[in-house]
């Protein structure tokens, strides 16, 4: 297994203790593990946000269409060292003002420019 498999499985790992701080809520652990690689790639490899930074206007966008993976997101951000791991871990994930919201939620200081909605409307965003 190389580097990339492990990082992915710690990834899941995080998924699934924070869809279990969901509960009753339904964390969406389906939609959420199965884009893990894919939201990996696209930000360690395929996309200059780790060399420019979430702030720069230069980088390249992200956009999250089906915002019920909000937890793989912000998964991969902390693996990836784009957010603190412990802060996300400790975060309280259900309610509608926490940072780390289950369906994210537009966040300039995250990069995050786009909240969902129906899936599919990020291309039209874009």
């Amino acid at each position: 297994m190389n580097n990339d498999e492990l990082i992915c499985k710690e990834i899941r790992k995080t998924i699934v203790k924070e869809v279990y701080k969901c509960a009753e809520q339904n964390g969406h652990l389906g939609g959420c593990l199965s884009c893990v690689e894919i939201l990996y790639v696209l930000y360690k490899y395929a996309s200059n946000i780790m060399e420019s930074g979430l702030k720069s206007p230069n980088r390249d966008r992200i956009l999250l269409s089906k915002a019920h993976a909000g937890l793989a997101l912000f998964s991969v951000m902390a693996e990836l060292g784009i957010i603190s791991k412990k802060k996300l871990l400790d975060s309280d994930v259900r309610g509608p003002d926490t940072v780390f919201n289950r369906q994210p939620q537009i966040n300039e200081e995250l990069g995050i420019e786009f909240a969902g909605g129906s899936l599919g409307l990020a291309t039209s965003y874009g």
